[in-house]
């Protein structure tokens, strides 16, 4: 059974703020507040922003059950699907290659085989998902 477990990822980092992939590491979202460039006349509106901790990898029971849930499995075959997703990601890392979850962004090893994310410019925050930085300009009055 062929199941897209980065589509699942992706889904449910809109629903919470921490995801553990289990045996392999915890994606983190920290809200950030809009933001206002005066120099170049944009207003970011407000997000998520993604890291990753290969440190916490203690499974939280949330990738499971929803793989479960969703593809009408058992949480033991998901567990199993999951443990193989991680397994394939492990191997591409050791052999240097870069690992994409799509909407998510890119993992890769660093020179002294830690595991360093680069996320993609998604936006996590369900509130504000979808809002595209606004361009302005001043207002010139005349007194």
């Amino acid at each position: 059974m062929q199941i897209d477990i980065p589509a699942h990822i992706e889904k449910l980092l809109f629903l919470h703020d921490t995801l553990t992939i289990p045996g392999f590491g915890t994606f983190t979202a920290t809200k950030v507040s809009s933001s206002a460039d005066y120099t170049g006349g944009t207003v970011t509106p407000p997000s998520k922003s993604l890291n990753f901790s290969e440190n916490i990898t203690t499974d939280d029971g949330i990738l499971v059950h929803d793989v479960a849930v969703t593809n009408g499995v058992s949480s033991e075959e998901a567990r199993g699907l999951i443990d193989e997703f991680v397994e394939k990601m492990q191997v591409q890392l050791s052999q240097r290659e870069i690992v994409t979850l799509p909407a998510v962004g890119r993992l890769y090893k660093n020179y002294v085989q830690k595991i360093q994310f680069l996320p993609d410019t998604t936006n996590f925050s369900p509130e504000s998902f979808g809002l595209p930085p606004l361009q302005f300009s001043p207002i010139g009055r005349s007194r």
